[in-house]
């Protein structure tokens, strides 16, 4: 699914051209922040206003809303929700009404503005849309860590305010990515004490994930999925820390194995 991809006005010895400008990689938690100035659109960590943003995530809800005439789409990454919309009955919604809830997309598009459930917030308005893999959506999120933290560092701004968390998310991800190949790469550590202990927590926390976690989200899931509170409620009733729900949740949301709807729910995908 595509439209035309726009890009900034320039003079050159030809005439005045359209030079296409890279899109700005961005997780939802900075997405959410976006402020509008006139017709500009700012995000936290841009010294400039952002035209064309690229995002990837789990697709998570889709609507067709009759009276503004447009399809909307939540897109949910391990640090909150995009909403990408597009006018009803163009091509573009079109394929949007045909994706798979839940899959995984990626979604090329400018910022802008417009009304969802009832408040003005930020929109993505797609130029594509595409299903991925798990397998590519997990290489997408790295890139879009890396991207983000260049960009801070490359503002000037302080680090204050609402980059904070979008700093924090983006080096969360890599410093879980640098985790990840380091004990794909690691030797053997010969049956010492501490290599036992680690592999037995690994071990734990899958079996507790598998075992238990799991079962309970999936038996106590309606429509939304499974309430929060009523998760970290029978968790306990498990026997299970909330601590260790917490930690074992969090990697799940990291991995793309679940997902947080609205109102306090998590659900699997």
């Amino acid at each position: 699914m595509s439209r035309g991809i726009t890009g900034a006005l320039h003079h050159t010895d030809y005439g005045w051209i359209i030079m296409p400008e890279p899109p700005e990689y961005m997780f939802a938690c900075e997405f959410e922040k976006v402020s509008v100035e006139g017709r500009a659109m700012k995000i936290p960590s841009g010294k400039k206003p952002v035209g064309d943003v690229f995002i990837s995530g789990a697709l998570t809800e889709r609507s067709l809303n009759k009276m503004q005439k447009r399809v909307f789409m939540r897109v949910a990454d391990a640090t909150g929700v995009f909403i990408v919309s597009a006018q009803e009955n163009s091509p573009m919604a079109e394929g949007m009404l045909s994706l798979k809830v839940p899959s995984f997309i990626s979604v090329y598009g400018t910022l802008s503005s417009g009304y969802y459930e009832g408040s003005l917030r930020p929109l993505v308005i797609p130029y594509t849309v595409k299903e991925i893999s798990s397998g590519v959506r997990d290489i997408l999120v790295t890139e879009t860590a890396k991207r983000t933290v260049q960009r801070i560092k490359g503002s000037g701004k302080p680090v204050s305010g609402d980059i904070i968390p979008v700093l924090n998310s983006a080096k969360l991800i890599l410093d879980t990515v640098k985790e990840t190949g380091s004990s794909k790469t690691a030797p053997p550590s010969g049956g010492s004490a501490d290599g036992a202990s680690a592999q037995s927590s690994v071990t734990d926390d899958d079996s507790l994930r598998d075992g238990v976690i799991i079962p309970i989200i999936e038996s106590g899931s309606g429509k939304k999925g499974i309430l929060m509170d009523e998760l970290f409620e029978k968790c306990r009733s498990a026997g299970i820390p909330d601590e260790k729900t917490k930690s074992i949740l969090v990697e799940m949301l990291e991995e793309g194995d679940c997902y947080m709807p609205p109102g306090g729910y998590l659900k699997l995908l």
